[in-house]
């Protein structure tokens, strides 16, 4: 039988909250802070560099325009990010009370005024 996976390396990125918090390197950049709030986790991050497309895993991008903020519900990756701590709250919620395509997080960033 032929194996369908290698085995995990530690240094195998991942988007795993309890890995992450663990310590295991973050696929999308490297990790700034984990801020949780009841059910919520947000994952502050600077993103990876960039080549056109290509994303150059590695090396952090200083020079981004923000950080990123990736949003977990009830442990989960709800697999977008944000420009705001705010607006990756907002989404959170949203996910969990309304589902993956809800609009309700873009209108009250809006309301609030926070890029959504």
């Amino acid at each position: 039988m032929i194996p369908t996976h290698r085995p995990r390396r530690p240094d195998d990125r991942t988007t795993d909250l309890a890995e992450v918090k663990a310590g295991r390197p973050f696929t999308w950049g490297k990790v700034i802070a984990v801020h949780e709030i009841g059910p919520y986790a947000v994952i502050e991050a600077l993103p990876w560099t960039r080549s056109g497309m290509a994303v150059n895993t590695g090396t952090v991008d200083y020079e981004a325009p923000h950080n990123y903020f990736h949003c977990y519900a009830d442990g989960r990756h709800i697999g977008h990010s944000f420009g705001s701590l705010e607006a990756a709250i907002a989404h959170c919620m949203a996910y969990k009370f309304d589902g993956a395509n809800s609009q309700a997080a873009y209108f009250f960033c809006r309301m609030i005024g926070v890029n959504p």
